[in-house]
């Protein structure tokens, strides 16, 4: 049955699709390993995307575990997987058979939507990466000849793949946008919904909303350290970390939006978390 399914995506794929002259040739063995995200949360169940060729009436269906993107004007299935977030981008797992996954990548930025109707041409991309010799950990196995390439759904050199790609297409728009009832819930009760998983330095940040005193619970401690700025750019305090758990104090600054920063020097990486003081 999975077969018969996957092999049903795989010609809806093609469908949608904007280029069909070469097949792919990359699969990844697993799923992105985060959690699945509620797609029409999001998006909302029903959008119109306009793309530089065609405007395209899409309705979304999301549960616990899946997401299916139908094309309302035929009722073909466009896309039946998982979708996940890290890092700000959302990848988007695709199920071929048993054994077997694609995956691509997806910008949000409020109207502006970047890779979703091109899952066949990122994964020429990917081919065309692995092939010249990048990316050499995340790879399983590549034949002699290059016709079967293996991949390891591994988040941060994916997060690296796919930041490269995703910045060659042109955004699409989707024309009755608007935030669903939940985001604006939280919007306008100005609280922090963060997605912990996201991150690899930060594990937690409490509580947010804050009164000036919040805890920053830390993955791991290896000469982490920090900044917090103002909405203004200025930076208001810094140091480092000594502890897996750390409190710090901005109750003698105004209340508002301040931007905690986390750096790893060692691999170059840093993570930020928007803090509101509020009391």
């Amino acid at each position: 049955m999975k077969k018969i399914i996957g092999i049903f995506l795989l010609s809806m794929l093609i469908v949608f699709s904007s280029c069909d002259e070469i097949i792919p040739i990359s699969t990844f063995n697993s799923s992105f390993p985060k959690k699945n995200k509620n797609l029409a949360d999001i998006l909302g169940t029903e959008i119109k995307l306009k793309t530089s060729n065609d405007t395209i009436d899409l309705k979304i269906i999301s549960t616990k575990n899946i997401n299916i993107i139908i094309d309302k004007d035929n009722n073909d299935t466009l896309f039946m997987g998982k979708v996940s977030l890290y890092k700000g981008i959302y990848y988007f797992s695709q199920q071929l058979n048993d054994t077997s996954f694609w995956i691509y990548s997806v910008k949000i930025n409020d109207n502006l939507i970047t890779g979703l109707n091109t899952c066949w041409s990122q994964i020429i991309d990917v081919d065309n990466e692995i092939i010249s010799g990048k990316y050499k950990n995340i790879v399983r196995y590549k034949s002699p000849d290059t016709t079967i390439i293996r991949l390891r759904a591994e988040m941060q050199t994916l997060h690296k793949l796919f930041s490269s790609i995703i910045n060659d297409y042109t955004p699409d728009t989707i024309i009755n946008f608007k935030k669903s009832t939940k985001i604006q819930s939280e919007i306008k009760k100005q609280e922090i919904n963060t997605d912990y998983e996201e991150y690899v330095l930060i594990s937690k940040v409490y509580p947010n909303p804050t009164n000036g005193i919040f805890t920053i619970e830390l993955q791991n401690n290896n000469g982490l350290e920090y900044e917090i700025y103002n909405l203004n750019g200025s930076c208001i305090m810094k140091g480092k970390f000594l502890e897996i758990k750390n409190q710090i104090d901005i109750s003698s600054n105004k209340n508002g939006i301040y931007i905690l920063k986390i750096k790893n020097s060692e691999i170059n990486h840093t993570e930020t978390l928007k803090i509101i003081k509020n009391n």
